[in-house]
């Protein structure tokens, strides 16, 4: 079988030497010659024969990525402790970690009724784990929102004293513009 002189290129599919560098019609940099000609063929790549795809990566990835999308909003939304944190975004917050504790503890009572301590009730008490510090995130960016530290939700972990200050965090009515934690989060919505 003779040697090809003529490859195609993989841009615009026109005809260059194979010596050439450069497409004279296009501009694209030639392909070397082993990889535009298909092995044991004899034949030239056809222009629409297309390359494997390349994994995205990097903000690409990110982009395109509906799942690590999601992954990064909810990491946004349940668990920084940065920023404010209105009563109602609270209550709507607070109710979905407090549904999936639910969830997760009856969980580990069927897992714990049915063989005594499984991996179910184990995975289970890590999401209970990892609710419980959400909700304390929670919490403390709805402090901040009454302009008082982090630290303050802690009181809400005392006994007797835990229910006076939840109920304070809960019905106390967030600063009506900016304070050191942030712009008021009603603000922001409009």
């Amino acid at each position: 079988m003779q040697e090809a002189k003529y490859q195609f290129c993989t841009k615009c599919g026109s005809k260059i030497e194979v010596e050439a560098q450069f497409c004279g019609n296009c501009g694209n940099k030639a392909v070397p010659k082993a990889e535009s000609i298909l092995k044991n063929s004899g034949t030239f790549e056809s222009k629409t024969q297309k390359k494997p795809p390349v994994a995205p990566t990097g903000a690409a990835l990110n982009e395109k990525d509906p799942v690590k999308k999601m992954t990064d909003q909810i990491i946004a939304e349940f668990f920084s402790w940065e920023g404010r944190l209105n009563r109602l975004a609270y209550l709507k917050k607070i109710l979905i970690v407090l549904g999936v504790m639910l969830i997760l503890v009856l969980l580990e009572s069927y897992a714990e009724s049915t063989s005594g301590l499984s991996k179910l009730a184990l995975l289970s008490e890590i999401g209970m784990v990892v609710c419980f510090i959400a909700g304390t995130l929670l919490g403390i960016r709805r402090c901040h929102d009454i302009n008082k530290s982090g630290w303050f939700f802690l009181l809400t972990y005392i006994p007797v004293v835990g229910v006076l200050a939840g109920l304070y965090i809960w019905f106390t009515p967030g600063t009506k513009s900016a304070n050191q934690y942030g712009e008021d989060p009603l603000r922001e919505a409009l």
